[in-house]
């Protein structure tokens, strides 16, 4: 898979997945590709269910990249989660991801990725392997698991320093307005070292004032 993926991108086939500032968007989510609360295997993960019997799973995470306006994605080497030697702890899809970042990293990161995920991995650690691999990222932000961040952003909504961008457009059966906000170097934790981000959001209103979409 990764041999064909560096095919593609030699002969030029990956041009039209190019996004701003010359990047490849490479999007990251885990799925399952097997579970059974009754055959399991040592290399399944195990979840406890609210009935209280055990469900078995085999899950992957699995890279892609993708681009506005392509119906299409190209998969990149997926990384399993398993039971890994050693370690006592049960595996999960960013401990999953992060072996990817050391398998895959070096050999991708010259190509100009920006890495897309959802809020399980805008974690600190897993945002500063990112940057070591020296990738960019853009990862969901949620404010219940992100509360510090919230309050930088809050502090600097109220003396201005968070800027807006507003604009409006039509999708073909309304008018839909767009507003975003936006604010550099805001920290991850509460910590000396903590990593500084830069946080946006998005809201779609419709015209009866409506949201319509929100995302951070």
């Amino acid at each position: 898979m990764a041999e064909a993926g560096d095919k593609l991108y030699a002969q030029g086939c990956l041009e039209p997945f190019i996004s701003l500032g010359g990047t490849l968007l490479v999007a990251l989510d885990g799925t399952d590709s097997f579970s059974s609360e009754k055959i399991s295997c040592p290399c399944c993960t195990r979840q406890t269910l609210k009935n209280g019997k055990t469900l078995y799973r085999h899950a992957v995470v699995t890279p892609v990249i993708v681009a506005p306006g392509q119906s299409r994605v190209v998969p990149l080497p997926p990384e399993f989660v398993s039971a890994q030697d050693g370690q006592e702890k049960q595996d999960c899809e960013l401990a999953a991801a992060k072996r990817w970042l050391t398998t895959w990293g070096a050999h991708y990161a010259p190509r100009g990725i920006t890495l897309l995920g959802d809020d399980r991995y805008c974690h600190p650690p897993f945002c500063e392997a990112v940057k070591q691999q020296q990738m960019d990222f853009l990862f969901v932000c949620k404010p219940d698991s992100h509360a510090l961040l919230y309050e930088w952003v809050a502090d600097f909504t109220r003396t201005g320093d968070v800027r807006a961008l507003e604009k409006s457009r039509w999708n073909g059966k309304q008018r839909l307005t767009e507003r975003y906000r936006y604010i550099n170097q805001v920290p991850l934790r509460d910590s000396d070292d903590a990593l500084l981000l830069n946080w946006c959001e998005i809201t779609i209103t419709n015209a009866k004032q409506e949201l319509v979409y929100r995302n951070a």
